[in-house]
């Protein structure tokens, strides 16, 4: 099935670089939790919004008048109607990431659904098979709506006969915070190149963090008493910038769940790196009084994520094990019979460049961009050698654009980045993959570490979950299941899905601007 250009030209966005806007209404951060039963309808609405900086309007856009969007709350197992009323000049969609719902409401232009045209309508009806937290954003001209503010979460409480996994209350004890960054010029204006694809090459990094819909300002969770808890869930709905969290030395902070559950058995962790689109469940525990803080950390920066005042008084002493916490149940003998399943398929994320037209972009002027296998690109010598930190990437991921002039001037036009089936040599749009209902597949997901220009990639299937049971041929021994992976470059995974959900689904890079630029595919699953 083609995909009426696989997104590139289903719309253009009238619009300069500055974002101006004109007598629209303000936008608010204040998002609401809407509590909805089984069988009720909702009305989202996108509409333009107006955001200041220092005094000086730019266009947002948002669901419901809010940034982030209303977090929906459902229990599992119920089925909503969520009305999608487009009210932007352009044309627009929901997808609704992570949901194993029914093919035909996952929100995708060219595969599922039409396009919604500015003034209509279009009636999602809604599955919700698994608690958890859950991403809403449109699948048209993601690079530009989500970037401008269009996000939000689905919130699925465990069903009344199924037992808690965290072990706490998520409706009372429980925040969610999304992390996101915006570009904004020394004007005070949003930058957004609405009018075409652009900064291809490495996505759309932001120069300025947009927390909780609060420009350059952490989330100030309530104060707390000392050895209280909370429980936060981080959902990444940047373009393309990961984030390493990690929090100061008076908090404790303990992994639950990722993307669709909980993980096995609940673990102590130093550092979270949260990909975009990726959502995961922390535990926190103050275990010393004063201010501390949730900070995420680069190479060359740090910024503050959230921040708490820890008051003295004990709720009681300080554990040194997780606490509260069943986790989630797999049978072991089934997961060893995982890892010795045969390859079925293999991807690999590679990408072309025209290099003459990047010459302008910087491409041999720049200093000492290392690849990771170790070559260098750029004029370098041992001087700058000897400097070098924002743009040496042993870990196989690019924390920052440190490479803004080229970035900037890639686009459609010299910069095409691909899924490539290794069985077959097809690429993006042109394989063809296809496997029946409730088969088991495990998938081989390589980064080339020779590509033009290797990086990280986070890799997100519609519509299934999957387990991720080896990082470069390393065992993982804390399962959870899954619907996005990052793969840093030089790396390769494998995954095991379960193939439980009929229909046709896409695979694509959940960078908008390397999906816009080819990285995305479709995968059959048929009825028995």
């Amino acid at each position: 099935m083609k995909y009426i250009q696989i997104l590139f030209v289903s719309i253009l966005l009238v619009g300069c670089a500055s974002t101006a806007a004109q007598d629209l209404p303000e936008y608010s951060n204040q998002t609401k939790r809407i509590v909805l039963q089984d069988g009720d309808t909702i009305d989202l609405v996108a509409d333009e919004v107006e955001m200041k900086v220092k005094d000086t309007p730019s266009k947002m856009l948002a669901y419901n008048g809010t940034i982030p969007g209303p977090v929906i709350t459902v229990k599992q197992g119920s089925t909503i109607n969520l009305n999608f009323i487009n009210n932007l000049e352009v044309d627009s969609s929901l997808h609704s990431h992570g949901l194993r719902l029914r093919n035909k409401y996952d929100g995708v232009p060219g595969v599922t659904q039409d396009e919604v045209k500015p003034g209509e309508t279009f009636r999602y009806e809604l599955d919700f098979p698994d608690a958890g937290v859950y991403f809403y954003h449109p699948h048209t001209r993601e690079d530009v709506q989500q970037d401008a503010g269009l996000y939000g979460a689905f919130l699925v409480l465990p069903s009344e006969n199924e037992s808690n996994e965290f072990g706490v209350n998520l409706q009372e004890n429980h925040q969610i915070i999304f992390l996101d960054d915006i570009e904004v010029s020394y004007k005070n204006q949003i930058i957004r190149q609405e009018s075409k694809p652009y900064k291809t090459l490495m996505g759309n990094y932001g120069n300025r963090m947009f927390i909780n819909g609060k420009l350059d300002s952490p989330v100030n969770l309530q104060p707390s008493n000392l050895n209280s808890e909370q429980i936060l869930t981080f959902v990444n709905s940047a373009n393309a910038r990961p984030y390493k969290l990690k929090s100061s030395s008076g908090i404790q902070m303990t992994l639950l769940s990722d993307d669709a559950s909980a993980y096995q058995n609940e673990e102590f962790i130093q550092e979270l790196v949260v990909a975009p689109s990726e959502r995961y469940t922390v535990r926190l525990k103050y275990i010393q009084e004063g201010p501390q803080q949730i900070f995420s950390e680069t190479p060359n920066n740090s910024f503050p994520i959230a921040k708490v005042d820890v008051l003295g008084q004990s709720l009681g002493s300080t554990n040194t094990e997780p606490t509260n916490f069943t986790g989630l149940q797999i049978d072991q003998s089934l997961v060893s019979q995982f890892q010795t399943m045969p390859i079925s398929k293999t991807l690999s994320l590679d990408m072309l460049m025209d290099t003459k037209s990047m010459r302008s972009g910087g491409m041999w002027e720049m200093p000492c961009h290392q690849m990771p296998d170790g070559s260098w690109m750029g004029d370098c010598d041992e001087s700058l050698l000897e400097n070098l930190s924002a743009d040496h990437h042993p870990d196989g991921i690019e924390w920052e654009d440190g490479m803004r002039d080229m970035n900037s001037k890639s686009g459609l036009h010299n910069v095409w980045w691909d899924l490539v089936d290794k069985d077959t040599g097809l690429t993006n749009m042109d394989i063809e993959w296809n496997f029946q209902k409730d088969e088991v597949v495990k998938i081989r997901i390589e980064n080339k570490a020779d590509s033009a220009h290797p990086m990280q990639h986070p890799i997100h299937l519609h519509g299934q979950r999957f387990l991720v049971l080896s990082k470069d041929n390393q065992p993982q021994t804390n399962l959870a299941w899954n619907d996005t992976v990052l793969v840093p470059a030089g790396s390769t995974y494998d995954i095991v899905v379960e193939m439980s959900n009929p229909g046709t689904w896409m695979i694509h890079c959940h960078i908008p601007e390397h999906m816009e630029a080819g990285m995305m595919m479709t995968f059959e699953v048929q009825e028995n």
